[in-house]
């Protein structure tokens, strides 16, 4: 089994490695090359290859003889490997759920500010602010006129003729044929719409 390059290259007995002694210990650990090959890949002597590990079996403090070393050390550096890569994951789980706890934390702490700026609204004289949502929020049943009606001048006295202050809908500015739907039935059957907004304010009084 190979082991990543970046992995035994962190490790504190690595560092105490000889240039040379640190090329055959990664060709034999990272690369799984034998020492016929680690000759071949170096361009060095089976002596010097013996020498390096010996140093590297020295570095790591493994006892033995033979390929009883190697095996000793491979086996430790597995070990090493299967211990850090759990942990590596868990704290990486550890921070997402850190980052989730505090993004719904900060949600609670500014919901109240929210909902205090800009969950009513206040309309010319009302006594009281209207609440958006909830029970008492606010809801208008949109009635759209698929046609728009022609341009023209209408005085204030053809307006109010059929106004019944009592029973207000709207002012008749459309033939009273003319079919009306509801907005979700536009916007479901139209692919463009553009939205017209009409205040109409009416005032009384002397000037």
């Amino acid at each position: 089994m190979s082991l990543p390059r970046d992995f035994l290259t962190e490790l504190e007995q690595y560092s105490e490695l000889s240039k040379q002694e640190k090329a055959v210990f990664l060709e034999i650990f990272s690369n799984s090359k034998s020492r016929v090959q680690v000759v071949q890949a170096l361009n060095i002597s089976e002596s010097n290859v013996s020498s390096c590990l010996t140093g590297i079996y020295k570095k790591f403090s493994i006892n033995g003889s033979g390929p009883v070393k190697e095996s000793r050390l491979r086996e430790y550096l597995q070990k090493r490997y299967s211990q850090q890569e759990p942990a590596d994951c868990l704290t990486a789980e550890v921070a997402e759920d850190d980052i989730d706890a505090l993004v719904q934390e900060i949600r609670e702490q500014v919901k109240p500010s929210i909902k205090e700026k800009c969950g009513t609204m206040r309309v010319l004289d009302m006594d009281q602010p209207v609440e958006l949502t909830g029970e008492r929020g606010i809801y208008t049943n949109v009635k759209i006129l698929e046609k728009t009606t022609k341009r023209k001048r209408v005085k204030i006295g053809r307006l109010l003729q059929k106004f019944d202050r009592e029973n207000f809908d709207h002012f008749e500015l459309h033939e009273a044929s003319e079919k009306r739907v509801s907005g979700l039935q536009a916007v479901q059957h139209h692919k463009k719409l553009m939205v017209y907004r009409l205040l109409f304010m009416l005032t009384t009084g002397s000037a």
